[in-house]
C-alpha cells in the first residue's frame, strides 16, 4: 500500500452517514447542505455586535471603499462615507486537537483518514466559497433601503449611504444582512463522521446537526482567515477587484450596487447618472468560471497521528 504521506495522487473527501447508515462521501449537493444548515445556526441580528470578523462597519480597520456623492444646491455639494471590514485574527489551531469534532475524510482506497488542519482548510474553503455563492445566514449585500425584502433580511448599516439628487429628491441605500435561507434544498441522511480515539473507545461517530454546524462554521471561519474569501470591496465602475489599483485575484460577485445622481445644473429637470458603486465579495480562492472544487471535490488526505491506516 503506498505511503500516504508521499503519494499526492492519493485522494479524498469528507464522508458522512447516509439515510440507510452506510459511510459514503458526501457529495457536492450534500456539502452545499450542510453549509446552508450550518449558515442558519449564525445569529442572524445585531445581538451579535456590528464588529464581529468580516462585518462591515463604518469606523474599523479595513477600508472597503469610499461611497461620494455629489449634488446641486446653489453650488454643486459633494460628501462622501467610508465604508470599512472589520477582522479579527484569531488563532484557529485548537480546532485540530485530538477533542475536536474533526471531520474524517475518505480515500480512494476505502480508508478513512483524520484531516489535519491543511487538509481541513480545503474543505473549508469549500463551505466559505458555498455560504457567499449561495448568500448564506450572515452574509451582507448592498440594497436600496426602500426595496429590502425584511423576511429574508434584515438591515445592518440602514441609510448607510444617500444619494442626493436636489434638496427635495435623495434615495437611500442599506448594507443588509441575509437572516433567513431557504434557497438550497437540505439533504437528510447525511451527518459528517468523526474518529473518535481515546483510551477507552476509538471509531466513527455521526455528528448531529448541532456539533456538524459547529465544525463547518469553525472551518469556514477558518478559511476566511486564511485565504480572504468573504472579503469586500466598494468600487466605482467599470473597475473590478482584479483591475489595478486593487489587483485582487479568487473569484468576486457583485452584492448589490449605490447610484450617485445630481442634476445637470441647479434648478434643472434632468437626471444624470454621475457614478455606481459596486459592493463585490470575494466568494472563491480561485477565479470564477475556473472551480476546481465544483468539478473534482477532491484535496490531499493526511493520516491519523498514529501512522496507522484504519479500515
Amino acid at each position: 500500500m503506498s505511503n500516504i504521506f508521499d503519494d499526492v495522487s492519493w485522494k479524498t473527501k469528507a464522508i458522512g452517514v447516509q439515510a440507510d447508515n452506510s459511510l459514503a462521501p458526501l457529495s457536492v449537493l450534500q456539502e452545499q447542505s450542510e453549509s446552508r444548515i450550518a449558515s442558519n445556526t449564525i445569529p442572524a441580528d445585531n445581538a451579535v455586535g456590528t464588529k464581529y470578523s468580516g462585518s462591515l462597519t463604518l469606523d474599523s480597520e479595513e477600508l472597503v471603499g469610499t461611497y461620494v456623492n455629489t449634488h446641486y444646491d446653489s453650488a454643486l455639494q459633494t460628501n462622501s462615507v467610508n465604508l470599512y471590514q472589520n477582522f479579527n485574527s484569531s488563532d484557529y489551531t485548537s480546532l485540530f486537537g485530538d477533542t475536536e469534532n474533526i471531520f474524517v475524510g475518505h480515500d480512494s482506497d476505502g480508508n478513512l483518514w483524520e484531516m489535519d488542519s491543511d487538509t481541513a482548510l480545503e474543505i473549508g474553503k469549500r463551505f466559505a466559497s458555498y455560504h457567499y455563492l449561495y448568500d448564506g445566514v450572515g452574509s451582507l449585500s448592498l440594497q436600496q433601503s426602500d426595496t429590502v425584502d425584511l423576511t429574508e433580511n434584515h438591515y445592518w448599516l440602514q441609510d448607510v449611504f444617500i444619494d442626493v439628487i436636489s434638496p427635495d429628491s435623495s434615495v437611500a441605500y442599506s448594507i443588509v444582512r441575509k437572516s433567513n435561507d431557504n434557497t438550497l434544498p437540505v439533504i437528510s441522511g447525511n451527518n459528517p463522521v468523526r474518529l473518535i480515539n481515546t483510551p477507552t473507545d476509538f471509531g466513527v461517530k455521526a455528528l448531529g446537526p448541532t456539533k456538524s454546524a459547529l465544525v463547518v462554521n469553525r472551518l469556514r471561519e477558518l478559511a476566511q482567515e486564511k485565504t480572504d474569501i468573504g472579503k469586500y470591496l466598494l468600487i466605482e465602475e467599470p473597475t473590478t477587484p482584479l483591475d489595478a489599483p486593487y489587483n485582487e485575484t479568487g473569484g468576486w460577485m457583485k452584492k448589490g450596487y449605490a447610484l450617485d445622481t445630481r442634476k445637470t445644473s441647479f434648478g434643472s429637470t434632468t437626471d444624470v447618472e454621475v457614478n455606481k458603486y459596486w459592493l463585490w465579495c470575494r466568494v472563491t480562492d480561485e477565479a470564477l468560471g475556473d472551480l476546481a472544487f465544483v468539478d473534482s471535490d477532491y484535496y490531499t488526505p493526511v493520516g491519523i497521528d498514529d501512522g496507522y491506516v484504519h479500515p
